[in-house]
């Protein structure tokens, strides 16, 4: 059960990966973890749900991608109401990101992202056993 990463990984486009100066995006999902892990940091520009992390929560998410095990992508992903890895997308690629979790609306906010006038934002939803992107045009 990869559903985490196979919404994540579908979500994120070729030209999303051009302000690393990547030409191309990771060819599969293992890649594209190790992708994250190489590119951790703390996520200072986003906002939970209009909240400030405070720096020992900024701590906690740094860790908890840099501890993730990667062999264990096909044992399901307990993505949490507020999740490391889409804090850290929404902070290297200056996104913002809705997430509808059992019916609950979490929005991640990067401060960079919202001066552009049409401020890109992925949007997913989950319940207790499934994560899935929600494309919107």
């Amino acid at each position: 059960m990869t559903c985490f990463w196979d919404g994540i990984f579908k979500a994120l486009k070729k030209q999303d990966f051009l302000i690393f100066n990547m030409c191309e995006k990771p060819n599969n999902i293992k890649q594209f973890i190790r992708f994250l892990q190489k590119n951790n940091l703390k996520v200072v520009n986003v906002t939970w749900n209009g909240e400030i992390l405070t720096k020992q929560e900024l701590e906690e998410h740094k860790k908890a991608v840099e501890l993730f095990d990667l062999s264990k992508i096909h044992n399901g992903y307990l993505c949490s109401t507020c999740d490391s890895f889409l804090l850290l997308i929404s902070q290297l690629f200056q996104m913002n990101i809705h997430h509808i979790f059992n019916g609950n609306k979490i929005k991640y906010i990067n401060s960079l992202n919202n001066t552009t006038k049409n401020p890109k934002i992925l949007y997913f939803s989950s319940n207790k056993s499934h994560f899935r992107y929600d494309k919107r045009t």
